[in-house]
């Protein structure tokens, strides 16, 4: 059998994802504060179980990510992992506002609006695994068959993780137009455009065949690699 992928709507054009494979699910970002028992509704409903949870990965630090993920921790038992890069952010609680770099005027919108973002800064917590590498994290251990690859850009430590059938979840890496939802463009925040053009062209080379953003998606490939034609730097 293989990996299926899972998607909960956890907000208004935010989504985490599950997967569930033969001896272990994996958590892929836990929504904003509150969106744990959304995001274990959404297993339930595909058949899993809280005790099948081994992984809660926060595949970058920012709220809307990793807001759910120590309460979905304190009811599965599954360690919470993130790159080291962008641990502080959990261990504060909050967005790291260098990180916060907007692209156009709607995202310097979005970026003043009170529930978007995560919403407030919360109580800070410990992740289990710091990911100083993405490339040596085993995700078998955890009962799927994949790999991390580092794609910052959207923020320093940000990771994408790239199934054997060339599905990658890749947080906010890219996004989809709010009014295409399967049309690639830039999330709302770039902390290095440059280094987020080469993640998304690294992935491409990996072999990714469909990309699936926290907001929006899923996206083709072959439109990610049009897009990405057009805006290169």
């Amino acid at each position: 059998m293989g990996t299926r992928l899972v998607t909960v709507r956890l907000a208004p054009y935010v989504q985490g994802y599950w997967l569930i494979g033969a001896s272990g699910v994996i958590a892929v970002d836990a929504g904003p504060k509150g969106a744990a028992q959304r995001m274990l509704a959404g297993l339930q409903a595909a058949g899993g179980s809280s005790a099948q949870v081994r992984l809660i990965l926060v595949t970058h630090g920012h709220l809307d990510h990793f807001g759910g993920a120590e309460a979905l921790r304190a009811i599965t038992g599954a360690p919470v992992a993130v790159h080291a890069l962008d641990a502080e952010a959990l261990h504060r609680g909050q967005n790291d506002p260098a990180a916060l770099r907007p692209r156009g005027w709607v995202a310097r919108v979005v970026q003043v609006l009170p529930f978007s973002l995560g919403g407030a800064p919360l109580a800070g917590f410990k992740p289990d695994l710091v990911i100083a590498e993405a490339r040596d994290f085993d995700l078998s251990a955890y009962g799927i068959p994949g790999r991390l690859i580092s794609t910052p850009g959207h923020t320093p430590g940000s990771v994408s993780l790239l199934l054997e059938d060339g599905r990658a979840l890749i947080g906010d890496l890219l996004m989809g137009q709010l009014w295409a939802p399967q049309s690639p463009t830039w999330p709302f925040f770039a902390w290095d455009p440059q280094a987020l053009l080469t993640s998304v062209r690294t992935l491409l080379d990996a072999g990714a065949q469909s990309f699936y953003p926290a907001h929006g998606g899923p996206l083709d490939a072959r439109a990610v690699w049009r897009w990405w034609q057009k805006v290169r730097l």
